[in-house]
């Protein structure tokens, strides 16, 4: 019943998309490029919508930097990368690793609240990259790093000394020097459903022994991830940032996060 509805819910946003056709084709044109960042998708009760006031009693109070944080097409809205921040000072990591490096806001903001000594990793498709192993959407391939560059937000920054920059598909990257590094992790790169489950696969590879947090960009609004995150969380609880396309996971029991469910 849930997959009928979505399929309901995108055909007539599609068929709406081509109505606009005939009175505004160049919101047409870019809504049909990345069709999966307007509306949100329905999704099942299991994942839990909320506030993260409401499970994490103390954030509130939390004080965020920010720099040069002007989202563009593509980045996260401003209200997302606080929120972000907000989990990245709240979980004090020892490592952050970013799938999808795009042009490197997001990354600077992370690095600008992450404790002095925290390493930032973050991985994006080279710019000569052919086709990739698993399947990419149309959406992800408007975002391809000649388009949209990597790493310009960073590039001349202080933070960029604790940003390592690497390059390669996500799905079949070699993270075996970073397994156990990073109790903070970003899954923002491929938005299929194979590449977000085999990103969040390694991602559970990254954290330390003791946890940490996963982070996924795009849900509800892009059917791959919400698909992977709504099978996900019959095994896990996951929340969802209300009024957000942010979906978040505790593995273990983050730093400062007692009391907060496995």
């Amino acid at each position: 019943m849930d997959r009928l509805r979505r399929l309901f819910h995108s055909l007539g946003t599609i068929a709406l998309s081509f109505i606009r056709l005939f009175y505004a084709p160049g919101r047409t044109r870019d809504f049909l490029s990345h069709v999966y960042i307007y509306r949100p998708l329905p999704y099942n009760d299991r994942v839990k919508c909320t506030t993260l006031p409401e499970i994490l009693p103390g954030i509130e109070k939390t004080a965020v930097v920010l720099r040069k944080c002007f989202p563009q097409h593509g980045n996260m809205t401003g209200e997302e990368i606080i929120a972000i921040c907000l989990l990245v000072r709240w979980t004090n990591p020892s490592g952050i690793f970013e799938f999808g490096t795009f042009n490197g806001n997001t990354t600077l903001q992370m690095a600008l609240n992450a404790p002095a000594d925290c390493a930032i990793y973050t991985l994006n498709l080279p710019m000569d990259h052919g086709d990739t192993q698993l399947a990419s959407s149309a959406q992800d391939r408007m975002v391809h790093p000649k388009n949209a560059g990597s790493g310009q937000a960073f590039r001349d920054e202080p933070e960029r000394t604790r940003i390592t920059e690497l390059f390669g598909d996500s799905a079949a990257y070699d993270y075996t020097p970073y397994f156990n590094r990073c109790s903070f992790v970003l899954v923002d790169a491929g938005h299929e459903y194979n590449y977000v489950r085999s990103d969040t696969e390694n991602a559970f590879r990254l954290l330390p022994p003791e946890g940490g947090v996963i982070v996924w960009h795009d849900f509800p609004n892009a059917p791959g991830v919400c698909a992977w995150i709504e099978e996900l969380s019959a095994k896990r609880t996951i929340y969802h940032i209300k009024n957000t396309r942010l979906a978040f996971a505790f593995v273990g029991r983050p730093a400062r996060a007692s009391g907060v469910p496995n």
